[in-house]
């Protein structure tokens, strides 16, 4: 009886990790408000960020996605430790001009310089050739602060096309992955946590060192773990403003999976 009570719980607690797993919104800012300078967080957290210099303008999902000049725009979400997960998701839609300034950031949290601790944060921005091969101008650099250095993944392509494209990075302990538009570009295990640091949250520019982007940017979120390619595809295909319901769809496998065991174990 023992060792089928100890089968019972250890298989339970595999049943309950089908529900852990699941990534959990931190913030979603689809830039809905169409004036104003407030970009609200629709998530239960309320990240609300401040626009600045940054236009409104047909979106890629819903009525409106901003427009970013390359000079002086760009939204700023407070510092907030929830920000600061282990590992990270970022999903967004940009539609790139065709010139950017050197190491244009898309979204920025406080990586590198002026930031304590410099090795800390997460980053989506575009690659310089500057730094040399394998990479060329126009690819997007992803990477995170892990206290000593920076783990980092390249698109390999190019975009500077004026054209909407699916961006989505996953960064962290969990692991890492990069995908546009809901094709999977490269992947690989985490090297250690993201390092917390005490950096607002930016889209269209760095911190301290400026680097505008140029051009529109539309339905950021932001995730506590790793999406996974169904959870992309769904960002993807459906364009949807709506939370990825991860934690739904893992629930109910979770409780079908007690309720088998308690038929076995219990009749």
């Amino acid at each position: 009886m023992k060792k089928l009570l100890g089968i019972f719980v250890i298989t339970a607690l595999l049943c309950l990790s089908m529900t852990a797993n699941a990534a959990t919104l931190i913030g979603h800012w689809g830039f809905e408000e169409g004036s104003g300078t407030t970009a609200n967080d629709s998530s239960s957290n309320t990240l609300n960020g401040t626009i600045n210099n940054a236009a409104y303008t047909t979106g890629k999902v819903g009525s409106y996605a901003l427009a970013f000049n390359g000079s002086n725009s760009f939204v700023e979400v407070a510092y907030s430790a929830l920000l600061n997960p282990d590992t990270v998701s970022i999903s967004l839609w940009f539609n790139p001009g065709s010139s950017q300034v050197m190491w244009a950031d898309l979204l920025d949290k406080g990586h590198g310089a002026g930031t304590t601790p410099y090795y800390g944060g997460y980053v989506l921005q575009y690659h310089e050739p500057v730094d040399g091969p394998p990479y060329t101008q126009g690819t997007i650099n992803t990477g995170y602060g892990n206290g000593s250095t920076f783990p980092s993944m390249n698109t390999g392509s190019s975009y500077l096309d004026n054209t909407w494209h699916h961006l989505v990075a996953a960064l962290g302990a969990d692991g890492m992955a990069l995908y546009v538009d809901n094709q999977l570009i490269t992947s690989g295990a985490g090297q250690g946590a993201i390092v917390d640091n005490d950096s607002s949250l930016y889209f269209g520019r760095h911190r301290t060192l400026g680097r505008y982007f140029s051009g529109l940017i539309d339905d950021v979120q932001i995730y506590e773990g790793v999406l996974t390619a169904d959870d992309v595809d769904r960002l993807y295909s459906q364009g949807t403003t709506v939370p990825v319901p991860g934690a739904i769809f893992l629930f109910a496998p979770g409780l079908a999976c007690l309720a088998a065991l308690r038929r076995r174990f219990l009749k």
